[in-house]
């Protein structure tokens, strides 16, 4: 199993999942999530966490700024600095 991204809170009760593309298109975001959702769900940790989130960051594609699932790296890029 591969994952790009695991991190838990701060407070110890979400752990996020993810995965990093240079781009994609809204159907594979929606395919990637799902596929991030069952990834998740064999490994044996992450039933100890009350909330597992599944991400996709993407390099580029103004499509994902509307969907929850998938964060455009530029403007979580502006956010963050």
């Amino acid at each position: 199993m591969e994952l790009d991204v695991v991190a838990e809170s701060s407070d110890g009760k979400a752990l996020l999942v993810g995965e990093v593309k240079l781009s994609a298109t809204a159907l594979e975001i929606e395919r990637i999530h799902k596929q991030l959702h069952e990834k998740a769900d064999q490994l044996p940790f992450a039933k100890h966490y009350q909330k597992v989130e599944a991400v996709v960051f993407s390099a580029s594609g103004s499509h994902l700024k509307e969907r929850a699932k998938g964060v455009v790296l530029p403007d979580l890029l502006r956010v963050l600095v």
